[in-house]
């Protein structure tokens, strides 16, 4: 993992077992895009699960993406359809 990746998911890592909703969201779409660390579709939806339970628009668009298997995850129109309706319902805050 680049020296830059590295810090950043130890700093990202820290900051979502904190409460951060942005990090959790950042923490789970380098999980969902494989950016320095593993592809891992367990914990990237755990990560963006998190931050949406917060508000976070974006965790929600992306889990909706991710269960519509635009991002390489298990097709799943049911999660895919609640995210994508959180996601509409959400504060565009972040």
């Amino acid at each position: 993992m680049p020296q830059a990746l590295d810090q950043a998911f130890t700093w990202l890592s820290s900051a979502a077992q904190d409460g951060r909703r942005v990090a959790a969201c950042l923490l789970g779409e380098m999980y969902l895009k494989s950016e320095g660390v593993p592809q891992d579709f367990a914990k990237a939806p755990s990560w963006l699960e998190q931050a949406a339970g917060q508000g976070g628009m974006f965790a929600c668009y992306c889990l909706a993406r991710m269960y519509g298997a635009e991002l390489g995850a298990t097709r799943d129109a049911a999660r895919r359809d609640f995210w994508r309706n959180m996601a509409a319902r959400a504060d565009i805050d972040e």
